[in-house]
């Protein structure tokens, strides 16, 4: 292993910020920009949820006299609870970004590679270092100033990009199957349109049904559209079929409540930080005594939990026993209604939830509310041929998930290791990874 040497940040890479863009340069297309949310969801793997864009034009204009952001560089969340997120631009193409809301890392020098620098800035290392060098006390802020004070210990350069290779394998493989997982769910809603919306189904003699010799129902609403739907088919809402429960949030005061907790309670940022189908866990436990003294309800595993207040509209399917805070209303499966059936239909109707959440604080939709959003009821053989077809596509994205924490916690083990010169790089030993 090579001697290992302090250096300060800022004489190994400038450290600067953006020009500022205002609301007025947002267009409807063009040059991708970046705010903060955006560059964290880029970090995560996640797809972009809100695109916002200037022109190119404009774009242009800054590029010429100051530059942009190109592979290599990292991004800097700067403000808010996920200040210290970094993210290293890679694949982008033309983008800009937000001024105050991201810092921005380019021009390293030949000691210092970029991709060792956003692992270290990931690990518990320099994470505490980021914390630490936080201003403010409402609303937590990172400074230039401050990273370019920042110090930090590093190997020699052909060992830092050992390190970062090491452990850039290990995220390729995650997000290989984060890709993987995405396709599949598409397929998912591509067989669910075919089934539940467009009637291509096959039909009894094994033909496709094609919405062409159905009852005519002339009193379905606009929602659903008007026109044919099969035979014995029915319009109905999703309160009248299925069981739907909120939470609550024992105590924060009375350690008994959490100490030592074994129950699984979910929050809104578990989906917000790491959104996937399935969830194997809370960040948060709480025990059975919390349980009980609150308004938290124990549901069974392969319930599908949709985040109701706040940010409305994260979905994930829990696989163990759990309960939720009350920013959540839980869809409970039953014998008519598959979670296959379920998750897809709820991923069909989030435009109706958005639009139906009102607040003047926060948006929220109440359970009222949620229970009376219409669903269509296909006979029972329809269901359970659904359900025969799409659940591999489901336990293939289950079975991918898991292997995404699997290596995601090796990475995490890794990383302070490396990251700290306890554990040196043996290629041997690693070419597995």
């Amino acid at each position: 292993m090579s001697e290992w040497k302090e250096i300060e940040l800022g004489n190994n890479a400038d450290i600067l910020s953006s020009k500022r863009i205002f609301a007025a340069d947002y267009v409807s297309e063009g040059i991708p920009f970046y705010r903060s949310k955006e560059a964290i969801e880029r970090a995560l793997g996640q797809p972009i949820s809100n695109p916002l864009f200037i022109s190119k034009d404009k774009y242009d204009s800054i590029k010429d006299k100051y530059g942009a952001p190109i592979d290599g560089d990292i991004l800097i969340a700067a403000v808010g609870e996920r200040a210290g997120i970094p993210y290293l631009v890679s694949g982008d193409g033309d983008f800009y970004f937000k001024d105050g809301n991201l810092i921005w890392i380019r021009n390293f020098t030949k000691d210092l590679d970029s991709t060792f620098l956003l692992y270290f800035l990931n690990s518990r290392i320099g994470q505490f270092q980021l914390n630490n060098m936080m201003i403010g006390s409402a609303q937590k802020a990172l400074t230039i100033v401050g990273l370019k004070g920042m110090r930090i210990e590093i190997p020699e350069i052909e060992e830092q990009k050992q390190i970062a290779k090491t452990l850039s394998n290990l995220d390729q493989k995650v997000n290989l199957l984060r890709q993987q997982n995405q396709t599949l769910e598409e397929l998912a809603q591509t067989l669910f349109k075919r089934w539940f919306v467009e009637f291509e189904f096959p039909n009894e003699n094994g033909q496709p049904y094609k919405s062409s010799g159905g009852k005519m129902i002339d009193s379905v609403p606009t929602s659903i559209g008007m026109g044919e739907i099969p035979e014995g088919w029915q319009l109905s809402t999703i309160g009248e079929n299925i069981e739907t429960i909120g939470g609550g949030t024992p105590s924060t005061t009375e350690p008994t409540f959490w100490e030592d907790g074994e129950v699984l309670w979910y929050s809104p940022t578990d989906l917000t930080k790491e959104k996937s189908m399935y969830s194997n866990g809370s960040a948060k436990k709480i025990t059975k005594l919390g349980l009980q003294k609150s308004s938290a309800k124990l549901f069974p595993a392969y319930s599908l939990l949709m985040t109701s207040r706040a940010t409305v509209g994260e979905l994930t399917i829990n696989t163990h026993t759990a309960c939720t805070n009350q920013g959540f209303i839980t869809l409970i499966p039953n014998d008519s209604l598959s979670i296959y059936y379920l998750y897809n239909w709820l991923k069909s109707k989030l435009k109706t939830v958005h639009n139906l959440a009102s607040g003047s604080t926060f948006p929220e939709i109440s359970k009222t509310d949620f229970r009376n959003i219409e669903v269509l009821l296909a006979s029972k053989c329809v269901h359970s041929e659904f359900d025969d077809i799409i659940k591999p596509i489901f336990k293939s994205i289950e079975n991918n998930t898991k292997e995404i924490q699997s290596l995601t916690q090796l990475r995490d083990t890794l990383l302070p290791k490396l990251m700290s010169g306890e554990l040196t790089i043996n290629q041997e030993a690693l070419k597995n990874v």
